[in-house]
């Protein structure tokens, strides 16, 4: 029955995943006995918990892999993703410093853009003004004074464009031309007190002396010797008449009270032992942490205060260094800025120089070539008569012409070669620029990271300052509170360690003399005649038969208050049964 509703049970909890028919076949089969064999609805039932079973199998399977599919994917997307992400920071840190290096580049170009703009306007405005007017004068003058006029204004046309103001200028600031006026400038950190109750020296009284009973004579002896407060209680007592029953209860009180007074005494000088040990161990480690702590605050005082290696002094240094880093790349900018406005300056008035060298050497070269060859065509054209003597073709300064050519065309080449010098001279210029920057931009990048782990450490340091200071605070205040202390229970202490000895020596003398004066006191006739006395009264009605005879039997049944026989017949043997 057991197994059957453990079924029915499983079957209920599975039919919300079957379908309708499924739902009626296991319904019907639940609603049918339970009788253990096999039947037919039971084998369906079964076979369709068989196709849950596979089919949540296939699909826990089918979920796992899924899971370890995508669990894959996962990671490789975040591996993926990881890796651009390191592959952009470090972009951005590339393109970060290559923004930093070319802000200067920027700048230059600006400056270059600007003065080849000028240029461009300065250039387009003389080509315009620039109007050769140079006419060819194409008729012969058969006269000399016209041959002579037209040399001399060929001459005179040459010299012009040499001697003018602009090519004074421009060959001015030629080295091929002068002695040059262009120079390249490279630069560079609550103990509480316990009080202890200490019997102070007890002050003693003068005994009287003469006592007659034995008591009251060793009673004097023993305080003739060690002065007691308790015993000259007792003899006072002794001497004031009273009872021995009284005396001898005012003794038993006093030994009690004597060695109560003997235990705190111990507990006294335990209790001073145990504090003052461990509060100069507590003491010891106090001053030791003290040592400690003020070493450390020297040392990190000097890691942060050191006028020559300390953290702020680097940290300074560093500052320095920084603005030292920022003050020559602002001035290597500014003077390659100016070399280069001064180059390109120079380039201009080289270019300007070959450009008027060019045209006066033009100029000169047709106007003799014009020459030789009218001298040729005279020569063929002379007719007879013979012309007279002081009469001669004219050559003019054709012999020199050649001369002034040759040295405007050497004067042009040396002006292409300061050129060209000049060219290199600044493309050599500009890669030590380049370099000298990028050296300074490295620089600039250590020294601020430097100053970020000074600033850090600093920061740390003087954290650890603080905290070493409330520390240190902390240790000379709790060494402060047990010297203290130490010195509030040194006068008991020291009272108690002292004394403790003669005390117990004193307790154990007084003690002896109680207990002797016990001893005889109850020697004492009178004590025996009292304490017989108070003994037949105890018998009470019985006393006539027990002071006779005690122990007999009479005296017992009469205390028994039962009759003599009665008594006998329980204790058998007894005197006067």
């Amino acid at each position: 029955m057991a197994l059957g509703s453990d079924v029915k049970n499983a079957l209920s909890a599975a039919s919300i995943f079957l379908s309708a028919e499924q739902k009626q076949q296991v319904g019907s089969f639940l609603q049918a006995p339970f009788t253990g064999t096999y039947s037919a609805q039971s084998g369906q039932v079964v076979g369709i918990l068989k196709d849950m079973k596979s089919t949540f199998s296939s699909n826990l399977e089918e979920a796992i892999a899924t899971e370890k599919k995508d669990k894959e994917f996962h990671d490789a997307f975040m591996q993926t993703k990881k890796e651009a992400y390191t592959a952009m920071e470090g972009t951005y840190k590339e393109k970060q410093e290559s923004l930093s290096a070319n802000d200067g580049g920027l700048s230059s170009k600006k400056t270059q853009l600007q003065v080849a703009t000028k240029d461009k306007a300065e250039a387009e405005e003389f080509l315009t003004k620039l109007t050769d007017t140079c006419a060819k004068k194409a008729k012969d003058y058969e006269d000399r004074n016209l041959l002579r006029a037209n040399e001399v204004a060929a001459i005179s046309q040459a010299i012009s464009i040499l001697n003018s103001d602009s090519a004074f200028e421009t060959f001015g600031t030629v080295s091929a031309t002068s002695t040059g006026k262009t120079n390249l400038i490279a630069k560079t950190t609550e103990v509480k007190v316990h009080k202890v109750k200490v019997h102070k020296a007890v002050s003693f009284l003068q005994l009287r002396r003469g006592q007659s009973t034995a008591v009251q004579r060793e009673l004097t002896r023993v305080l003739s010797v060690e002065r007691s407060s308790r015993l000259m209680r007792v003899l006072a007592t002794v001497e004031a008449g009273n009872p021995f029953t009284k005396v001898l209860v005012e003794i038993e009180k006093m030994k009690v009270l004597n060695e109560e007074e003997g235990k705190q005494d111990k507990k006294n000088l335990d209790w001073c032992t145990g504090e003052t040990d461990e509060n100069d161990k507590n003491l010891k480690s106090r001053k030791e942490d003290i040592l400690s702590l003020t070493g450390a605050i020297d040392k990190l005082t000097a890691t942060v205060k050191d006028p020559m290696k300390g953290l702020t002094a680097q940290i300074k240094g560093t500052e320095a260094s920084l603005v030292q880093n920022y003050d020559a790349q602002g001035s290597e900018t500014k003077q390659r800025t100016e070399e280069n406005v001064a180059y390109q300056a120079d380039v201009r008035n080289l270019v300007d120089a070959d450009d008027l060298l060019s045209k006066a050497i033009v100029v000169l070269t047709k106007y003799y070539e014009e020459l030789e060859k009218r001298m040729q065509g005279e020569s063929f054209a002379q007719e007879e008569p013979t012309p007279p003597s002081t009469w001669e073709t004219y050559k003019g300064q054709s012999s020199k012409g050649g001369d002034a050519i040759t040295m405007l065309k050497f004067i042009q080449g040396e002006a292409r070669k300061e050129e060209m010098q000049a060219h290199a001279d600044e493309e050599k210029a500009q890669a030590g620029y380049e370099d000298s920057m990028t050296e300074l931009k490295n620089e600039q990048s250590k020294l601020q990271e430097a100053l970020v782990k000074l600033n850090q450490d600093l920061a740390t340091a003087e954290k650890d300052l603080v905290t070493k200071g409330e520390d240190l605070k902390g240790a000379k205040d709790s060494q402060a509170k047990i010297e203290n202390y130490l010195l509030n229970i040194k006068p008991g202490c020291d009272f108690i360690t002292t004394n403790f000895d003669l005390r117990e020596k004193n307790r154990k003398t007084e003690t002896d003399a109680l207990e002797k004066a016990v001893t005889l006191i109850k020697e004492t006739v009178a004590y025996k005649a009292a304490a017989q006395n108070t003994k037949e009264e105890s018998f009470g009605k019985c006393r006539s038969l027990c002071v006779k005879d005690e122990p007999g039997a009479k005296c017992q049944a009469c205390l028994a208050k039962v009759t003599v026989p009665a008594y006998c017949a329980g204790h058998k043997g007894t005197s006067g049964c």
